[in-house]
């Protein structure tokens, strides 16, 4: 059975389960505000992005964004995660990066990013806070 759907039910399809958390929304501008660069680096497909971005327009909320698709590399690639470290202008070691899917953490921490495994936002929280990241 095939199905077929026209381009604007693919794009609804898209974005349809995607919600804003506020309170990660909140933690991110708090973070900005405090001074430290906000990054996303996702290997998630243009169309997605685009869409979940006109939906939501999340993009501003970050200083820095490595999208896959922009640079042709996909994580756990040592590359991407090089094109964050000379995006932020930082040493690798100062950058702390959190992946849901632990396999796509090598590349950062070959590196010498300090890197963890996304498990939920409070774990996010406190896995900071043993940075020193007070937000």
């Amino acid at each position: 059975m095939q199905i077929t759907l026209t381009s604007n039910e693919f794009r609804e399809l898209l974005q349809k389960d995607y919600k804003i958390n506020a309170e990660v929304l909140n933690y991110v501008r708090t973070s900005k505000a405090k001074g430290y660069l906000t990054c996303i680096c996702s290997n998630n497909f243009s169309t997605r992005i685009e869409i979940l971005n006109q939906k939501f327009n999340f993009l501003k909320e970050f200083d820095i964004a490595i999208l896959s698709y922009q640079v042709g590399l996909l994580k756990p690639n040592k590359e991407i995660f090089q094109r964050l470290i000379e995006a932020t202008g930082v040493q690798a070691g100062e950058i702390i990066y959190s992946d849901d899917s632990p396999e796509k953490l090598a590349g950062a921490l070959e590196l010498g990013m300090n890197a963890f495994v996304y498990e939920d936002f409070e774990q996010f929280k406190e896995e900071l806070e043993r940075f020193d990241i007070i937000v």
